[in-house]
């Protein structure tokens, strides 16, 4: 048999005067003022049991003695249905109290490389080679403004600059960094997107023209072949249509530079005039390869390519993982984890960042894993984990990195 307690706190109120409220005392005991002119419903609510209500009629209240009714309720448990309770753990990659991290490289070893500063980017600022158990080997002082780390086709790494861009290498645990000509670096190393059985994958973009071509070449004859063009129909009609509206010179300067390179006079006034306008938006087409198959991003008609090795179309597969799923913002660019070769597609919501897994067999969004830190910076996919820069809001704190398990449960698709 249950042994019965007193339960304190339960809130009570009266049909009559739902705006008046009671609770009962530590042993369960309370008072209530009614009326024995109505009938009445008692309603007792409390968090751990199930609300009851007992209805109290006239007749009840009129033979009660001395004016006073005495009652007992019993109240049930709620009884919830199984959960997990789960939580995400949140990793300190490295930190330190001297410097803060602006941008960061990752290596299979586990060792990182580091651009920090002390006070700002534009002085003081250090590349930190650090190794898998966080031994700061190496501090090379830069004389140059650093923007950012760049890892080409090949998994090389490079440091861009305001004035230079330098290859980096590591030997003995030494930094080195080696002057790139920059019409090198942007006309070949960064062009080409990838390779496979001998064959270079790289294309013809520009953030002036809204339309790109994937083109494959042959390491050994230099032939080439267009696989596909991604163009965003709606900006290039209004690219083309700003012609229209530009002064009689420039249009007689369009016109002389169609005839000095062929290209159309209605694209010299696009690239000139509408890519400055507040609407142009660049094409953007992500490429890869996954398991040997080359794998074309074509948003703008809602689909991905799918190519085999040869070139040939396998198929295409519906996707819609730019239209913002719950009210979430879609960010560019998607992100590869470069070890297991998953895709990933960013959102932001309230400044929280979700990333979630792309499948590209069907083109659905299959798992979700929400960033716990709020506006983090420089997120990074590498080997399961996303990594991020971040320093709490209003702490005295320097940027710090930090890492997160992704989660691999699925919970959606579109």
């Amino acid at each position: 048999m249950n042994k019965q307690v007193a339960i304190p706190d339960v809130r009570i109120s009266l049909s009559s005067h739902p705006d008046k409220h009671y609770r009962s005392d530590q042993y369960g005991n309370f008072t209530i003022p009614m009326c024995n002119e109505q009938n009445d419903t008692l309603l007792l609510k409390h968090s751990g049991y199930q609300t009851y209500e007992k209805a109290i009629p006239i007749h009840q209240l009129k033979k009660s003695s001395n004016g006073t009714l005495s009652l007992t309720f019993y109240l049930d448990h709620v009884t919830l249905d199984p959960f997990v309770i789960s939580y995400q753990k949140i990793d300190t990659v490295f930190g330190s109290k001297m410097v803060s991290i602006e941008d960061y490289l990752l290596y299979e070893n586990g060792s990182k490389l580091l651009l920090v500063y002390e006070k700002t980017l534009q002085r003081g600022a250090q590349l930190w080679y650090v190794d898998e158990v966080n031994i700061v080997k190496e501090v090379y002082y830069l004389d140059n403004i650093p923007i950012q780390f760049y890892k080409d086709f090949a998994h090389l790494n490079y440091l861009i600059c305001s004035q230079s861009i330098y290859e980096i290498t590591l030997r003995d645990d030494r930094i080195n960094l080696a002057t790139i000509e920059s019409e090198y670096f942007y006309g070949y190393r960064q062009r080409i997107l990838d390779t496979l059985l001998g064959h270079y994958y790289y294309s013809d973009y520009t953030s002036k023209y809204p339309a790109v071509k994937f083109i494959s070449t042959r390491i050994e004859d230099t032939t080439h072949l267009i696989l596909r063009e991604v163009k965003d129909d709606f900006m290039m009609e209004l690219y083309r249509a700003q012609f229209k509206y530009v002064s009689g010179r420039d249009k007689l300067w369009a016109y002389r530079k169609e005839q000095e390179t062929g290209i159309d006079k209605e694209i010299w006034i696009g690239a000139a005039v509408f890519t400055q306008d507040i609407l142009y938006r660049p094409v953007y087409a992500p490429f890869f390869i996954k398991n040997d198959t080359l794998l074309i991003f074509d948003q703008y008609k809602s689909y991905l390519f799918r190519h085999d090795q040869s070139h040939a179309l396998i198929d295409s597969v519906y996707v819609n993982y730019y239209k913002n799923p719950k009210g979430e913002k879609w960010e560019q660019p998607l992100m590869r984890d470069e070890i297991t070769g998953e895709i990933y597609s960013l959102y932001n919501k309230g400044g929280y960042y979700y990333l979630r897994q792309l499948n590209t067999q069907t083109g659905l969004l299959t798992t979700v894993t929400r960033i716990s830190h709020q506006f983090v910076h420089h997120l990074k996919v590498h080997n399961g984990f996303v990594y991020y820069v971040y320093r709490p809001f209003e702490s005295a704190q320097r940027k710090f990195l930090y890492r997160e398990k992704i989660n691999t449960t699925l919970s959606l698709s579109h």
